[in-house]
Order: structure tokens, then sequence, then C-alpha cells
């Protein structure tokens, strides 16, 4: 039994309180510095691709479409609305949040970690930061150590819109 392998379950937001689905799936973009970062880096076939908060796929699936090699995509996503979904059915859907610590260690050649981090909100600030960390902790747990990690977060750099945006986050949450 490894450090990480205590995670006690943490809240976060209940993405039916907080997003609309169908909005969602029509807002996913691919974001092409990102992909060809990913696509530069499959060198072998099978390699293990993890997008946490995934949902239908659609980043995954362009990876799949283009990658030099057969990967194997996994999604981990709270929400069990983008399993039936899916745009690719190659998808390896796992429900739950990323604060369960349900994958095995050294996992993922891949861990994408795009926009997750603000929906990681509890009661108040510090259990908030410490969801936070968790969640990092437990990426770099499910990454092999020779693996890659992608975060991409927006920062709001103005106290009172990151203040805002937590009440407004916090009030979405079931804490």
């Amino acid at each position: 039994m490894n450090e990480h392998s205590n995670f006690r379950k943490q809240t976060q937001l209940d993405p039916k309180k907080s997003l609309d689905p169908e909005k969602f799936i029509s807002y996913q973009k691919v974001q092409e510095e990102m992909v060809d970062a990913i696509l530069n880096h499959i060198k072998r076939p099978n390699m293990k691709i993890c997008d946490i908060g995934g949902a239908n796929g659609v980043f995954l699936d362009y990876i799949i479409k283009n990658a030099p090699y057969p990967i194997e995509p996994y999604i981990i996503e709270i929400n069990d609305y983008y399993k039936k979904r899916l745009v690719n059915k190659k998808i390896n859907f796992i429900h739950g949040s990323i604060l369960d610590g349900k994958i095995q260690d050294n996992f993922f050649d891949f861990v994408v970690f795009r926009h997750v981090l603000h929906h990681l909100v509890s009661n108040n600030i510090k259990k908030t930061y410490i969801n936070q960390i968790n969640s990092f902790n437990e990426i770099f747990r499910i990454t092999k150590s020779n693996g890659y990690v992608i975060f991409v977060e927006e920062v709001n750099q103005i106290r009172i819109f990151s203040n805002l945006l937590y009440v407004l986050s916090k009030s979405f949450s079931d804490s």
C-alpha cells in the first residue's frame, strides 16, 4: 500500500446541477498545440492515454484518428451522461472522479487534465485546495514514470472575480 492509496473521497461539483451536458459537447474543441504534442510523442502501439473529465470523447477521438499507432484511450468522467454519448466506441469510459483513487499506479503514458481543477470545489477554500492538491497527487500516481501530464486550466488573476467564481461553484456543489 503506497502513500497515495489513502485518498479520502472529497466533494466536488455535481455535474447534473452545474453543467448542461449538451452545451458542453457542442463547445468541445480540439486544441491543436496539445494534440500535436501528444501525436508527436506516440512512439509505439497501444500507449494508454487518459482524458480526465473528457466528456463524450471528442478530444480523444481526434487523437485516435490521427495517431501514428493505435492507442488505448480512456476517459475518467464523473458525469455518466457521457457514457452513452461517446463519439468513438474504442474509448474506455471510467465513471468516477480523479479523487476516487481507483486507477492502478503507473498505468497511463499520457494524462490530460483540461479545465477540471475549478470543478473540485468543496464547502470551504481550504478543502477546495486539498481537493486540488489531491487531484495532482493522483494524476502523478497514475502516470508512468516516463509518461506525460498535460495540464490546461484558465486562471483569473482578479481576486474578486476568482472569489465570485468560487462562491458560484460552491453553490452548485452538493456539499
